[in-house]
């Protein structure tokens, strides 16, 4: 099973994700990117397991 790094915390909403991914992008854009996709990536999947359930 692939590992994801990154989860977010449930208890945020996605307006306080997208503000805390803007405040830390500049640090380490690369690594962000590569989360960003890989948590995009996992949703695309929890959705797709969703539907069969």
């Amino acid at each position: 099973m692939e590992m994801v790094t990154h989860i977010t915390h449930p208890a945020y909403t996605k307006g306080q994700r997208q503000a805390h991914r803007k405040y830390y992008r500049d640090d380490n854009r690369a690594e962000t990117e590569e989360r960003l996709k890989a948590e995009k990536r996992h949703l695309k999947k929890l959705k797709k397991r969703r539907k069969r359930a």
